[in-house]
């Protein structure tokens, strides 16, 4: 790997480091703080920007979109709308948590996602995980589990929907997996295909 793909996949990941928690901080403080009450319409503006900017730069020509012959109604009704579904539900109920509980201990709860992944996983698709896997799950919740130490806000409704925004995330990344994962689709065709249903004379 040369210099330059090094630096700036650190570039990258620094960004990714920094933007997360931000985006955390950032919600904390519209939902709980700012006293906008409303997760789902919070959400729904991150989706709806994603598929406003994929749309406009196929539109203009400025990315390629080569799949979308396979999107037609009856694969999107079976396929993709499911993981949208799940992933609308995942944010939902991830960014409701901060009424109900500290910023901690909902990353705490969130450690436990790859977790539930992984049951779901071996229920729906029965992939075993093996035990190096297994080993690097447990190291992981109990060193997440300090970020909570001190933190007791705590509400039966925070608990519910840690345990939605869990499941659901789950069930997305198996769906997805599952559904999806022989159609290839690149970062913009997959937001392309997740914000559109086709034309009527298109379906079949």
């Amino acid at each position: 790997m040369k210099y330059s793909q090094i630096a700036w996949t650190g570039v990258i990941c620094s960004l990714y480091m920094v933007v997360g928690p931000a985006l955390v901080l950032l919600n904390k403080q519209i939902l709980k703080e700012g006293g906008f009450a409303y997760p789902m319409l919070l959400s729904s503006l991150g989706l709806c920007f994603s598929a406003l900017t994929a749309h406009t730069l196929a539109a203009l020509g400025w990315i390629t979109v080569g799949k979308q012959g396979v999107v037609t109604r009856s694969f999107w009704r079976n396929r993709v709308l499911p993981v949208g579904a799940c992933h609308a539900a995942t944010l939902a109920f991830g960014n409701a948590q901060y009424l109900y509980m500290g910023v901690a201990l909902v990353q705490f709860l969130k450690a436990f996602t790859p977790i539930v992944v992984t049951a779901v996983a071996a229920l729906l698709l029965n992939d075993r995980p093996s035990k190096r896997v297994v080993m690097a799950l447990v190291v992981l919740c109990a060193g997440t589990a300090v970020t909570a130490a001190d933190d007791v806000a705590v509400t039966a409704l925070g608990l519910f929907l840690a345990a939605g925004s869990a499941s659901t995330e789950a069930v997305r990344l198996v769906l997805t997996q599952f559904v999806l994962q022989d159609c290839r689709f690149t970062l913009w065709e997959s937001q392309v295909s997740l914000f559109q249903c086709p034309c009527p004379c298109q379906c079949r």
